[in-house]
């Protein structure tokens, strides 16, 4: 019995170690948010009660045929912060097509 209790706990403990809220963006500064972002590399953050955005540092976090667009957002002291970028579709933006 101690041992299906353990390992309930176990499990109890694993799992909520990987069900980690979004970062809400709106309530933290715009340095705060931006270090953020920098730091992780790749953050799914809550921009809003009911959006949400995968943001980036820079290119390396997007995937191939993907450009780096600049994401602004509101913060708490802030209502249109830089925090970093978002990965957008190349074709989408090429202005040649």
């Amino acid at each position: 019995m101690k041992i299906i209790a353990t390992g309930i706990a176990l499990c109890l403990l694993s799992s909520s170690a990987f069900a980690q809220a979004r970062p809400e963006i709106s309530t933290m500064s715009c340095s705060a948010a931006a270090a953020m972002v920098s730091s992780r590399g790749a953050v799914v953050a809550s921009t809003g009660p009911n959006s949400f955005e995968r943001l980036v540092s820079h290119a390396g976090y997007c995937t191939r045929g993907e450009r780096t667009v600049p994401f602004f957002t509101r913060t708490k002291d802030n209502a249109a912060c830089m925090v970093g970028y978002e990965c957008r579709d190349q074709a989408e933006w090429d202005p040649n097509k």
